[in-house]
């Protein structure tokens, strides 16, 4: 894996902390301003409304930005290894929601939770740049013996405005009884959100379960010689923690692991950090946040600077918040298809018409194709020999579009049995009339374009038609 050094770390002196950690009310911000890799000013946006069929032309850029011809030939490539930030340090953005993210991470998910599946490939995107601030807590207490201790993730204020959790509002508490409240920037990426179910978590990574800063900086000319709070799930792949900082056992540690948006820690963003940022990935307008607490001290967290450099603040302290998120490539995948073959309950999703009748008739029993979208079609669609396929046109229009041949739009092989369907007969199409050359309204789905005199809509050659919606 390819690694940059970067920025000597250092620590804050108490005078420049105090002007870090200025007051202890809640406090953040309701407006987004996100900018991208000064290094590539182009963005890859799928918008405010989730991923559609519309977004297809955004899933091809980004599929093509992360070196594949398709999902499936970025999957095999990824058998070879994950890509980290530094393979992408010049690649455009991805925009979703109307946040801006640098590509950090491409690799395949490890566990099945969440509504994402092992094997899935997901892509970890980092906001790019972020003027959203937060304090990281409201209390403030040393004390790692605390059954929440003020620096421990899960039960802090600073996850709440991301997911909206309850948090700690006295140190030393035994109960959470914070409200939580999102950011309205994060609403996208929560349940409900547009974004929602595209989304992975860090529960369905293994090294996120495993990440160690000591391990991870080993080789370098500064490293850690204990790993800090929050950076694992799981158990770390090595090393150890100080003292009582080892808050795995404690209510709630490891919760984080299901949110669907979340901070990132300093050993996936920094210096020795496994995405391999590079200086112009993490600079920022202003110092921001980790998810990392400090490995001796229960009230003090980690931040990154502006340009790079790394250290501690209090958490009462108010910095930035520069979340990342888990796209799951798969789900996009499948929301930008636009046509379902159903075999025995089981749905496969197709980019074209074409591959969705080829799948069809490749089943060895009955199949339906569901249209998802309007298709138009260079080439005679067959139903061959001996099968069985139902066309659902859903309310949608199948056009034949070569005007240069004299075809059907479909054509029933020997022996089998094409029934035609329509589960949306409320939509509506203006055509020409191929008969009388004039415009006409249509309720409902339809064929349309062929131009054989025996059929140019649906050609019977010797098998059976059972026509029970639409139009031709």
């Amino acid at each position: 894996m390819k690694r940059l050094k970067r920025t000597f770390i250092y620590m804050l002196a108490p005078a420049i902390c105090a002007l870090l950690c200025i007051g202890t009310a809640f406090s953040f911000s309701k407006t987004i301003s996100a900018y991208a890799n000064p290094t590539n000013e182009e963005t890859i946006d799928f918008g405010t409304d989730g991923i559609t069929v519309d977004d297809k032309t955004a899933l091809d850029a980004l599929i093509a930005e992360l070196g594949g011809a398709s999902y499936d030939d970025l999957s095999t490539k990824l058998d070879g290894g994950a890509k980290d930030a530094s393979d992408f340090a010049t690649a455009k953005t991805v925009t979703l929601g109307g946040v801006e993210f640098n590509i950090t991470y491409v690799s395949k998910a490890d566990y099945t939770a969440n509504g994402t599946t092992a094997g899935d490939i997901i892509v970890t995107l980092w906001m790019a740049k972020s003027e959203i601030k937060s304090q990281w807590n409201t209390a403030a207490s040393d004390t790692p013996e605390d059954k929440y201790p003020t620096n421990m993730y899960s039960s802090s204020i600073i996850r709440s405005t991301l997911v909206g959790t309850p948090y700690l509002t006295e140190a030393g508490a035994e109960a959470l009884e914070g409200t939580g409240e999102i950011n309205d920037a994060w609403l996208p990426f929560n349940d409900g959100g547009a974004f929602y179910n595209y989304l992975a978590t860090p529960a369905n990574m293994a090294w996120q379960e495993t990440l160690s800063a000591v391990v991870l900086s080993a080789d370098k000319y500064n490293p850690v010689d204990v790993n800090y709070s929050n950076e694992a799930w799981g158990t770390p792949s090595g090393g150890s923690f100080y003292g009582d900082y080892d808050y795995s056992e404690k209510d709630g540690y490891a919760d984080w692991q299901h949110d669907r948006i979340w901070l990132p820690a300093m050993s996936e963003i920094g210096h020795y950090g496994l995405w391999s940022t590079t200086t112009a990935q993490i600079s920022n307008t202003s110092i921001y946040w980790l998810r990392s607490g400090w490995n001796r001290n229960a009230h003090w967290s980690l931040f990154c600077g502006i340009n790079g450099g790394d250290g501690t603040g209090m958490t009462f302290g108010i910095s930035g918040v520069r979340p990342a998120v888990h796209l799951n490539l798969k789900a996009a995948d499948e929301a930008t298809k636009l046509f379902e073959v159903t075999v025995n309950d089981v749905t496969t999703k197709y980019f074209s018409i074409e591959e969705a009748f080829t799948a069809a008739n490749n089943s060895s029993t009955a199949a339906t194709v569901k249209m998802l979208a309007d298709a138009q079609t260079t080439d005679t669609l067959t139903v061959s020999q001996n099968k069985n396929i139902t066309l659902d046109l859903n309310g949608h229009m199948l056009k034949y579009n070569n005007d240069t041949e004299t075809a059907s739009v479909i054509i029933i092989s020997r022996n089998a049995t094409f029934t035609l369907i329509d589960s949306d007969k409320l939509t509506t199409h203006t055509i020409t009339s191929p008969a009388t050359n004039e415009e006409i309204t249509i309720n409902g789905g339809l064929i349309t374009g062929g131009t054989a005199n025996n059929g140019g809509g649906v050609n019977v050659r010797s098998g059976t038609f059972i026509m029970e919606g639409g139009t031709i």
